[in-house]
């Protein structure tokens, strides 16, 4: 971003007032670095109204020291001082604080200078010596919002990588688990057959053993879901259409429906296809729409969709994990009770339920499958606002022809 500092574009007005105009900057620590005394005065005695603490430092080396024992939230720099100029003091600072926004002011400047530096060292704003107040004033305030978004930015993508590691070391803990149930399930199905060989069909005792063996079933479904949620599981992909899949598919799990929900279905795209496993698809559908009619309290309604989206450099679609490419989002939408952040961020966890402890693994094996599956699930919501969800399932065209480039 680029400007030049010009007196005629300056409004009179006290520098109190300009400041409370920015409502919503924070308290910020403002360094001045300037081998001018006189300017740094100038500079204190102007801003002192501001409700910024403002230091001063008269070259660069000063500069550095308050750095390193301070945290500074923009700098002031001159271009021209003496042993170290304002770029070896610009490239110093920013190996202190990589992110730090820096607005450099020089009396010997052009417009020629003031672009090749910032293009090569990323500085905020380069203004022009005499520098007026009320604009510098401006620039201080637009160029800590420009740092606050980037810090927010930053914070969530620690909390993002936070989540995403603990679901790593979780889906780890759940495939190492899932694959000793198995192997104990085994021994107990076979132990079970073995003993049914050697009593008569007739004897009560058979009916026991028929009860165990359901018992052992369900527990091979829930290692299943947990091998699905470690993205473990063993998948027989083929590439069909997705719409056609969803036809099918939804009426035999609107069936389960409590009478109260009505389901809506828009299906675009049918000749889309993608390649997937459908029994895990089904599975994930299932979970996401038993999840929507958990939140439901009532008669409410569930919406499936589906739509293409290109994902690029420019998407508003926020998760590193999905490729650059073509998809078909199929988006499930319930007018429920929502969910908080805090929530929102334990949707996928094993277990997690708002309602009671152990409630199962349906959206922790949805969130497998369909990582597995080179997509993404994607969750909106707010309280009393309902949620929706998006599955992103690549394109299998698109998926082919970026393995062949």
């Amino acid at each position: 971003m680029f400007f030049w500092g010009r007196k005629e574009f300056c409004k009179v007005l006290p520098i109190s007032r300009l400041f409370s105009e920015f409502r919503g900057s924070y308290m910020a620590r403002i360094l001045f670095v300037d081998d001018e005394i006189g300017f740094l005065k100038a500079a204190q005695r102007h801003f002192r109204k501001s409700d910024h603490e403002i230091l001063t430092a008269e070259n660069g080396s000063t500069a550095l020291a308050l750095m390193e024992d301070r945290q500074i939230d923009l700098v002031i720099l001159d271009y021209m001082m003496p042993e170290m100029d304002g770029i070896e003091t610009f490239d110093r600072l920013r190996e202190i604080t990589p992110s730090m926004p820096v607005i450099m002011c020089t009396a010997h400047g052009s417009v020629h200078l003031a672009v090749e530096f910032m293009k090569s060292r990323n500085a905020v704003y380069f203004l022009e010596k005499p520098l007026d107040f009320m604009i510098l004033a401006i620039k201080i305030e637009e160029a800590l919002k420009v740092a606050d978004k980037q810090r927010k930015l930053e914070a969530i993508e620690v909390a993002n990588a936070a989540v995403r590691e603990n679901l790593r070391t979780l889906q780890t803990l759940a495939g190492g688990i899932s694959h000793e149930i198995n192997n104990a399930l085994t021994v107990v199905a076979g132990n079970i057959e073995l003993i049914k060989l050697g009593i008569d069909e007739n004897s009560p005792a058979v009916r026991h053993f028929d009860s165990l063996k359901v018992s052992v079933q369900r527990m091979s479904y829930l290692t299943k879901q947990l091998l699905a949620y470690a993205q473990e599981g063993k998948y027989q992909s083929k590439i069909v259409p997705l719409c056609s899949f969803l036809i099918d598919a939804v009426p035999l799990i609107v069936k389960k429906l409590q009478p109260r929900i009505k389901v809506d279905l828009d299906l675009t795209h049918s000749d889309i296809k993608v390649e997937a496993d459908l029994t895990q698809m089904h599975m994930v559908i299932s979970s996401i729409v038993a999840n929507a009619v958990d939140a439901i309290a009532g008669r409410g309604a569930i919406k499936i969709r589906t739509r293409r989206e290109t994902i690029d450099e420019n998407s508003e679609v926020v998760d590193n994990e999905l490729e650059q490419g073509r998809y078909l989002c199929i988006e499930i939408e319930d007018n429920g009770r929502g969910m908080d952040e805090s929530t929102r961020r334990k949707v996928f966890e094993p277990f997690f339920s708002t309602k009671f402890q152990g409630r199962g693994l349906g959206m922790a094996a949805a969130y497998g499958i369909v990582k597995n599956h080179g997509g993404a699930i994607l969750l909106d919501s707010e309280p009393d606002k309902g949620t929706l969800v998006r599955v992103y399932m690549p394109i299998a065209a698109e998926k082919i022809s970026n393995h062949l480039g």
